[in-house]
């Protein structure tokens, strides 16, 4: 077993079975995220706006292994999703992750299919990226995370959140944690100043992981819903 919190990330990522993407994703999150306007969350007068609670994110180093983003609070830990996550990924899915995140059950071969477009978003710097959940102690596959830049729902500087965990992790607050690592991917390499987590209002679980990770109630919307829609602001705004 490792002995430091370095080792311990390592040490997950090997048991996970983690290769090189490379290049791509290493420049996605290369420097520190830069000071903001003040206000630049304050979305009133907009579409989505709201009253946030002012809600920063520490700024730790975002560790790497051979070119994967690598984000963890010691818990857990984000990677991006490979192509040979596609059977653990599949052996996870149940009724819940197939009606409220996946549009129904998947096969292998549609689930080996998406999870390559993944891959080729992840070093293409696309608007979509997925992380692979991993429990760090064990470093199994426990969940997905996807982040949307970009989307026709968003306005400038906001990213869409979208998460499941597997059945057998559940109730372990491993959707909160994730919730909070993809935040901090998002101020750490300056994709959005704003999160956003839209969830389907029958969907009381998700709901409750959007309040426990800080975000806040906005609006409802009718357009493709009704879906409500919370914020939280990722990054810390300067000093009036």
């Amino acid at each position: 077993m490792p002995a430091g919190w370095c080792d311990l990330v390592r040490w997950a990522v090997r048991r996970a079975g983690v290769t090189s993407l490379g290049g791509p994703v290493r420049r996605c999150v290369a420097g520190a995220v830069r000071s903001r306007a003040a206000g630049r969350c304050d979305l009133a007068g907009k579409p989505m706006g709201s009253r946030l609670r002012q809600n920063y994110l520490p700024r730790p180093a975002l560790p790497a292994h051979d070119g994967y983003v690598l984000i963890s609070d010691g818990v857990i830990a984000l990677r991006p999703i490979t192509v040979a996550d596609a059977e653990a990924h599949l052996a996870g899915e149940d009724d819940e992750l197939a009606r409220w995140l996946n549009g129904g059950r998947g096969t292998l071969e549609t689930v080996v299919r998406h999870f390559d477009r993944c891959v080729r978003r992840w070093q293409d710097n696309a608007a979509g990226r997925t992380f692979a959940v991993l429990d760090v102690a064990s470093g199994t596959l426990v969940g997905t995370v996807d982040v949307h830049t970009r989307q026709p729902y968003l306005i400038e500087r906001q990213a869409n959140l979208a998460y499941g965990i597997y059945p057998d992790w559940r109730k372990r607050g491993f959707a909160t944690r994730a919730v909070e690592l993809a935040c901090r991917f998002l101020a750490e390499s300056g994709l959005a100043d704003e999160a956003v987590i839209r969830v389907d209002p029958e969907n009381h679980a998700s709901a409750a992981v959007a309040q426990r990770a800080g975000f806040e109630y906005s609006h409802t919307s009718e357009d493709d819903g009704p879906i409500d829609c919370y914020l939280r602001c990722v990054v810390e705004r300067s000093a009036p």
